[in-house]
């Protein structure tokens, strides 16, 4: 006869050995910066007075965009976005970064940014 424990014991270790082995592969949604420099904007990304990119603004780059999420741009770099804002004129939305200031000659326009699906969050508990 199996000891109750013993068997529960045997089911979350299962549980645990198939849950590690399904590792799902990262999921991006991608964003090109627009074409535009000017005085604070090489290629749509920030230069040295911040590190930021921006986009032209859509409720769904609103939700992709948020605090959390990783974003790896063509060069290989990865940051964190740490906040967003809305443009003065509502027609681009600001994403900053954590990091150094970023070459907007390497990374920008017309290189892809690849954002992660999952935010921080979402991928400590991913796995519960």
């Amino acid at each position: 006869m199996f000891n109750r424990n013993l068997i529960v014991l045997i089911l979350v270790v299962t549980i645990l050995i198939i849950g590690g082995c399904s590792q799902k592969a990262d999921v991006y949604v991608t964003y090109n910066p627009p074409n535009y420099s000017d005085n604070s904007w090489v290629n749509g990304i920030a230069k040295t007075w911040e590190t930021a990119f921006f986009v032209h603004y859509t409720i769904q780059a609103q939700r992709d965009l948020v605090a959390g999420k990783k974003v790896t741009f063509s060069d290989g770099t990865v940051r964190e976005i740490v906040r967003q804002e809305r443009s003065p004129d509502g027609g681009s939305l600001w994403v900053f970064l954590d990091g150094a200031p970023l070459d907007g000659k390497l990374v920008g326009y017309p290189n892809i940014i690849k954002v992660s699906a999952k935010s921080r969050l979402n991928r400590l508990f991913s796995g519960l």
